[in-house]
């Protein structure tokens, strides 16, 4: 797959990432602490969920072990969520099927109203902020997800994975590998100062209508 810039891996890119960064923690810093006493006070600690996924990857890096960050969420998720989840057989399938379940008896209540409106992800701005993560990128995917993206596999992981991205607003909720393929390659092809701000208001637009939120 042909990479259409060298906007991904730019100055421009980065600092916008800085700025905007910066500026989204400092307006949502209220709305993460109060969910830290309410994850606390309800559900007890931990209240950050630690995900290692893959991390962006130089195309001529030699060696078979790419690098992991740790992404940080927001707790959705009974402390015993492994086991909850193998209590409906039908649930089991689809988790396994789609690396998604409807209903998923594993999440708490609150855990399904940060879900819905996207809080739960707010902590991956301190991600953004130390260069792990953009906020407009490829969704973070894991060392096993990784075989989803085939051939793509190398041009997408020049790109740091994304808050959000061109994938999220247009099939939020969606467990089809080859949709998440699909528009990920198409982000990396098209990434632009120009596109990433499109996706930025079309994130807006999904985050408010809890759209494709599980």
């Amino acid at each position: 797959m042909l990479v259409g810039t060298k906007y991904l891996t730019s100055p421009l890119k980065r600092a916008l990432d800085l700025l905007g960064g910066l500026l989204c923690l400092i307006i949502l810093m209220p709305l993460i602490l109060i969910c830290f006493v309410l994850l606390a006070l309800i559900d007890g600690f931990p209240i950050i969920y630690k995900r290692t996924v893959l991390s962006q990857c130089h195309p001529y890096r030699d060696t078979e072990i790419l690098p992991t960050f740790k992404a940080y969420k927001l707790r959705t998720m009974i402390l015993s969520a492994p086991d909850a989840s193998q209590t409906e057989d039908e649930h089991s399938a689809r988790l396994r099927s789609k690396g998604k379940v409807d209903r998923d008896p594993r999440i708490t209540p609150l855990g399904r109203i940060l879900r819905r409106w996207s809080i739960d992800e707010l902590p991956q701005l301190f991600n953004v902020l130390t260069g792990q993560m953009s906020l407009i990128g490829p969704r973070m995917m894991t060392a096993d997800e990784s075989g989803v993206y085939g051939d793509d596999l190398t041009a997408v992981l020049m790109a740091r994975p994304g808050l959000t991205g061109w994938w999220q607003v247009n099939a939020r909720g969606d467990g089809n590998p080859g949709n998440r393929r699909i528009y990920d390659s198409e982000y990396i092809q098209q990434a632009s100062l120009g596109f990433d701000l499109r996706i930025l208001m079309m994130t807006v637009g999904a985050v408010i209508g809890g759209r494709g939120a599980k």
